[in-house]
């Protein structure tokens, strides 16, 4: 055996080993080509066995020409090709398997997108140029009503918008596929008759071209929000009405209040001028009452002795009647003096000391009548002195007039109750008739009956007034022969 046969067999020896590890490992990377790339694999096959040959013809002419034998050739060109094809089957298991990797971690941000899609609270869709639905995710079916995407995908998205909105809608289509965006609020009928508001903002999707192949919109339902502001804008026009109405009666009651004022002044004017007639013409009827009274009693002393019975009880009469006058006069200036505005007057007053100088002055009256008056604790008040001693003198003397058959007692107390002081004046005299109990704190009026002559029906006048002047109330409590109770609040 030649030495070139020899050196043929030990290249072709080692290119048959070199490649058979160059397809063993061709094959395993084969194995895990994946299907979408099996095209570019074959394709990255056969462009090796093409530069392949080229290589074969190469070494062949370089051997040739370095006048080698054939033995030789075929080996070393074996050999050569053996090599190349494990190099480059090398290069391709890196390639693939780098493919491979980029495939899988390409396919999980896929899954992961589609999970984060299909979760998504707000619909997200896909819409073509001439606005049929491509895809939609599961929240965007729901604010469809539809079951399935079957039932909406390839289907105009247009008719399910009101025909207000659709305009707008399809208008927005268009700027979306000429490279613009916009937000739009619209209402929608989904496909069982639900009407929906919803919000879109709507992008134009490109493809690695540029090209835009879609419209993507992310849609939300601000349903809620429209009826919150639907209802607050009727809110608004109903406080507005208010508002309006109110200051029309705002500006009434201000026009009210400047006529009340003028009303007022002229109310006041009119009583100061009353009260001062009335004080006027009650001192000035004093005069003549007064000397008629005297006259009479002088012609009485004079005609003693020359008169008989019955004229003398005729001037008796008259000299009454002039003194009842004179006391009704007396009466009617008290009334008078009882102004409208006492708060110029208003101090506080310790009511026991007060009823104590009332009783001083009614120490004749009390002992002739027998009258035993007892007081509880009374209390220490804001109000007029002089009114209320005139208040307190009115009721005392009422009570000793009109005791009956038995002496007169009278119980003067107080308790408080709230934000007042209720007083009683208490009696034990001839009673008062439930029908006559508003009656008789009238001026003038007085209880019907043979004992009404003892008063002028004026002092319970007067008591009411003075109360009223002081914010308080009056009244009786009272049964024909059980005695009286009267009883008068004051503010605490």
């Amino acid at each position: 055996m030649t030495t070139s046969s020899l050196i043929a067999i030990l290249l072709v020896a080692a290119g048959s080993a070199v490649m058979s590890f160059a397809v063993a490992r061709g094959s395993k990377v084969g194995g895990f080509v994946p299907a979408e790339l099996k095209r570019r694999w074959r394709a990255i096959i056969g462009l090796m066995l093409f530069f392949l040959a080229g290589y074969f013809g190469i070494i062949a002419v370089i051997m040739k020409w370095i006048a080698c034998s054939i033995e030789v050739i075929t080996g070393v060109v074996f050999l050569g090709g053996a090599v190349y094809v494990l190099i480059v089957m090398d290069l391709v298991r890196d390639t693939v398997v780098k493919m491979q990797s980029s495939g899988e971690a390409l396919r999980e941000r896929e899954k992961l997108l589609r999970t984060v899609i299909d979760t998504e609270p707000e619909c997200v869709k896909l819409v073509a140029r001439n606005g049929t639905l491509i895809t939609m995710n599961p929240a965007g079916l729901a604010m469809l009503q539809a079951d399935s995407l079957d039932m909406v995908k390839g289907k105009v998205l247009y008719n399910a918008v009101d025909p207000e909105y659709r305009g707008a809608f399809i208008q927005l289509t268009r700027d979306v596929f000429n490279g613009g965006a916009g937000n739009l609020e619209f209402m929608i009928t989904g496909v069982k008759g639900r009407k929906l508001w919803l919000e879109t903002h709507a992008v134009p999707l490109r493809n690695d071209k540029d090209e835009i192949i879609a419209l993507l919109g992310i849609t939300r339902d601000i349903t809620r929000r429209k009826l919150a502001e639907d209802a607050l804008r009727g809110r608004t026009e109903e406080l507005t009405q208010a508002n309006k109405q109110l200051s029309k009666t705002v500006q009434d009651l201000t026009m009210a209040e400047e006529q009340l004022k003028k009303y007022s002044g002229e109310l006041e004017r009119s009583n100061r001028d009353l009260e001062q007639f009335a004080a006027v013409a009650s001192h000035d009827l004093k005069s003549p009452v007064l000397a008629i009274a005297a006259d009479l009693k002088l012609f009485e002393k004079r005609s003693r002795g020359r008169l008989d019975d019955e004229s003398l009880a005729l001037v008796k009469d008259a000299l009454d009647s002039a003194m009842r006058l004179d006391e009704l006069v007396s009466d009617l200036l008290a009334y008078a003096r009882v102004g409208t505005d006492m708060r110029q007057y208003v101090k506080s007053i310790n009511m026991a000391k007060l009823l104590d100088t009332v009783m001083a002055g009614l120490k004749e009256e009390c002992m002739s009548a027998q009258c035993r008056i007892t007081a509880g604790e009374l209390p220490t008040i804001t109000a007029n002195p002089m009114m209320m001693a005139q208040l307190f003198q009115n009721l005392i003397s009422n009570s000793i007039k009109f005791h009956g058959g038995d002496p007169p007692q009278i119980e003067i107390s107080a308790e408080i109750s709230g934000a007042e002081w209720i007083f009683s004046v208490r009696d034990n005299g001839i009673g008062i008739a439930s029908e006559h109990h508003e009656m008789i704190f009238e001026l003038f009026r007085q209880v019907p009956g043979g004992e009404a002559r003892k008063g002028t029906g004026i002092g319970l006048a007067i008591c009411k007034k003075i109360i009223e002047r002081h914010g308080g109330r009056i009244w009786v409590e009272s049964d024909p022969g059980k005695g009286a109770v009267f009883k008068f609040t004051l503010p605490a």
